[in-house]
């Protein structure tokens, strides 16, 4: 898939063959035109955007996720069993032994 800069949006790029231009030059050349139509068609047209037909081809718009911050614990000052105060980096209460 690529994306369209004239639709905004991405699309299956194509070719379409051309009926109406091959019979005419088949009938009007005796084939030879249209011989020479077949190799433009196959080896040289470029896929257009089905929606418009257009070949303004570019690259699809990032879309950011938005990033949600985790909340961090914070460490109380005082323990929650005694009301003792306690130092932030220490994992026990000092005055009742109970785990931070």
């Amino acid at each position: 898939m690529k994306y369209c800069n004239n639709c905004k949006q991405l699309v299956e790029p194509r070719k379409e063959f051309g009926w109406a231009p091959f019979i005419l030059l088949a009938i009007c050349t005796l084939g030879c035109g249209a011989i020479i139509y077949l190799i433009y068609h196959f080896a040289l047209k470029e896929k257009t955007c089905p929606m418009c037909n257009s070949d303004n081809w570019g690259v699809a718009p990032t879309t950011t996720i938005p990033t949600t911050t985790i909340p961090t614990t914070t460490i109380p000052t005082f323990c929650p069993n005694c009301g003792a105060k306690i130092n932030s980096e220490d994992g026990f209460c000092a005055q009742c032994g109970r785990k931070i």
